[in-house]
């Protein structure tokens, strides 16, 4: 009996035991700076998860499956219970969106998406900012965390926070970030990345 407590207690400890606690960058700007050039690399990816658009009062919330090769893109937002699916696919210069009215095609996917849906989202930024990047151009603040990650980043009129942070392939990538300014918010929770995964066809 006596050596069965010794072993539940030994269990117990165990289990309370926490993984060592990580030592932040000793320089977060020269460990962001790092940390920038490896992710510029990341060009092939998949995410899933889940967004939240609210613009002029109204708001909507579907599944995301977005998959990026260079600059091409295909993204789709399904709504609860399968119910009204959204399909963007395109690059620079054109893009296409699939509604249950039908497609239409225009040469920039943000006024598309206004257009035909009355949704403000930055799409060409987003790309970036999934990554816990800047977008190209020039950002009036940026504050890193005590790693050298992006934690809030103003940019093309946009605020973004950065609220967590997972290790996926190598990359530590975000898994929640809100964007928004005076007209919309855009919240993104990820479920899933898959890095380096040619997009060819999709089904």
């Amino acid at each position: 009996m006596r050596t069965w407590l010794v072993l539940a207690f030994a269990l117990v400890v165990g289990g309370c035991t926490t993984a060592p606690t990580r030592e932040p960058a000793a320089d977060p700007e020269r460990a962001w700076q790092a940390r920038r050039a490896d992710l510029a690399g990341l060009e092939q990816w998949r995410l899933t998860g889940r967004i939240a658009i609210r613009t002029e009062g109204e708001g909507w919330h579907a599944t995301l499956d977005w998959r990026q090769d260079r600059r091409r893109y295909d993204i789709r937002l399904i709504g609860p219970l399968g119910q009204g699916t959204v399909r963007l696919q395109g690059g620079p210069g054109r893009v296409s969106l699939q509604t249950e009215d039908g497609q239409t095609t225009a040469a920039d996917p943000e006024w598309l998406l206004y257009r035909n849906l009355g949704w403000r989202v930055p799409v060409e930024a987003l790309r970036y900012w999934v990554l816990g990047l800047p977008a190209p151009g020039s950002a009036r603040e940026r504050e890193l965390d005590r790693y050298g990650r992006l934690a809030r980043l103003e940019q093309a009129d946009w605020r973004i926070e950065f609220r967590d942070y997972e290790r996926r392939g190598g990359y530590e990538l975000p898994s929640r970030i809100f964007v928004r300014n005076h007209r919309a918010q855009v919240r993104l929770v990820v479920g899933q990345w898959r890095l380096s995964q040619p997009q060819g066809e999709p089904g």
